[in-house]
């Protein structure tokens, strides 16, 4: 993990690799995917962040807009007589794919009228309108599309004592230690995560079907999988 995404395909180009598979976190880095020593491209296949300037032969990651349809889903089974959703607004990095996400989950939500939902960039103490919205019984639910708002978002539940069984619930994304710990201990309600089994078995399937006829699909929509709290309790 110390060395650069670069080094390493710099190194996989030194020895002459078949191929490439790569997690790519961030659109941001830019990487530049050398030839073999025979002066051919050397194959990419990527998962993670879809990023367009990296010449792949195929990405394996999750539709936003079939993610926007799977969340209003679980949100509407959380608040079946209504509720306020507050929906954590991705990374600017990310607008193409959270506008995709934002359509699909509008579109899903019109024959909710009882459930209000609002995009913020971040939720702060004055924001919470948990307190006023017991009494009347108001739900509401927390929706967060990143690993670093899952974890941020938690840990700000916790500092201002609200009450995950009174007060709100979360769906968060992501799979990282810190997430399945707020999972585990019942402060993130939900998580849903892509299902990184079937997405190593695609890699490698991409890969020898590339490597075997010269040819892959370009992209796969991979499953995610959904984690409850209470399943782990």
């Amino acid at each position: 993990e110390e060395v650069s995404l670069q080094n390493l395909f710099d190194y996989a180009s030194f020895v002459n690799a078949d191929g490439i598979i790569a997690y790519i976190d961030s659109t941001d880095e830019k990487i530049t995917v050398k030839e073999d020593v025979d002066r051919n491209q050397i194959p990419l296949i990527t998962t993670g962040v879809y990023n367009p300037d990296m010449q792949q032969v195929s990405y394996i990651g999750y539709s936003y807009w079939e993610l926007g349809k799977k969340i209003s889903d679980e949100a509407c089974s959380l608040l079946p007589e209504g509720g306020q959703i507050y929906l954590l607004k991705k990374d600017d990095s990310y607008s193409l794919n959270f506008a995709n996400f934002i359509n699909s989950f509008e579109n899903a939500m019109e024959n909710h009228k009882n459930i209000s939902y609002k995009i913020v960039d971040d939720l702060e103490y004055r924001d919470l309108v948990f307190q006023s919205q017991k009494e009347s019984g108001i739900k509401n639910l927390i929706i967060s599309l990143s690993e670093e708002d899952t974890t941020r978002i938690a840990q700000k539940m916790l500092e201002n004592s609200f009450d995950n069984s009174k007060d709100f619930w979360i769906i968060g994304f992501g799979a990282n230690e810190a997430c399945q710990l707020y999972l585990n201990n019942g402060v993130v309600y939900e998580l849903i995560s892509l299902d990184g089994e079937k997405i190593g078995e695609l890699l490698i399937k991409e890969f020898f079907e590339y490597f075997n006829s010269g040819y892959a699909n370009s992209y796969i929509a991979a499953d995610v999988s959904i984690k409850r709290s209470s399943d782990e309790n």
